[in-house]
């Protein structure tokens, strides 16, 4: 059984990783001075835990959550708090239960155990980057992993492009050149490349129908 550490509790006035950055963009920019600065980074997320973000641990831990390899709720506790320390303590109760029960991790990773994680880790990972600045090896990238997993036969786990377009509509930085490396991409995908590929879904779908039908 799993147990995360946990993720770091945001510090003065809520600060957190995202306003560290975001003091940074405000002093290159001109709006904040040194001295205002270093008081947020001096600050922000105090203490012990996880970056305090949707980054590289707590997107595992919510993955490993949803594979069944942690206790339900673990992946978004605080590192220090009372949550996390019983979380532990009943990680342990659940390992004893585990080896009475012979219960082994092949027993709670199944197919449907992968299909939760990967679409928890898309809907977590994969569409915020592009709400960001996204080049045109991101967005392709992402795409083909997404053919993929359709292939796969994890097709109900694709998130759709909608949650893209949302992103990027209400970013303080909507510009011409998303629109001609993203949505048009988005766009033309879904019209031509969606279409076929749910064609052939349905194809085999009644294909299979039909045998068992004849028989």
């Amino acid at each position: 059984v799993f147990v995360y550490g946990g993720t770091i509790r945001p510090g003065s006035k809520r600060r957190d990783i995202v306003s560290v950055f975001e003091a940074v963009g405000a002093k290159a920019g001109g709006k904040i001075t040194d001295s205002e600065l270093l008081e947020i980074e001096q600050t922000a997320i105090p203490g012990p835990g996880a970056c305090g973000g949707m980054y590289t641990a707590n997107t595992m831990a919510s993955a490993i959550e949803a594979l069944g390899m942690s206790l339900a709720n673990s992946s978004a506790q605080e590192a220090v708090s009372a949550d996390k320390v019983a979380d532990c303590h009943r990680a342990g109760e659940a390992v004893v239960n585990l080896l009475k029960e012979d219960i082994k991790p092949l027993d709670i990773m199944t197919r449907p155990a992968f299909e939760n994680a990967i679409a928890v880790v898309i809907a977590l990972g994969a569409w915020p980057v592009m709400a960001t600045q996204p080049t045109l090896s991101q967005m392709a990238s992402i795409y083909i992993v997404t053919f993929i997993i359709g292939f796969g036969g994890l097709h109900h786990s694709i998130a759709g492009s909608v949650e893209i377009f949302t992103a990027f509509t209400i970013s303080n930085d909507f510009t011409v050149s998303q629109v001609v490396h993203f949505i048009a991409v988005a766009i033309l995908g879904n019209l031509v490349g969606g279409s076929i590929f749910v064609a052939l879904l349905n194809y085999g779908h009644i294909r299979k129908t039909q045998k068992k039908v004849q028989n």
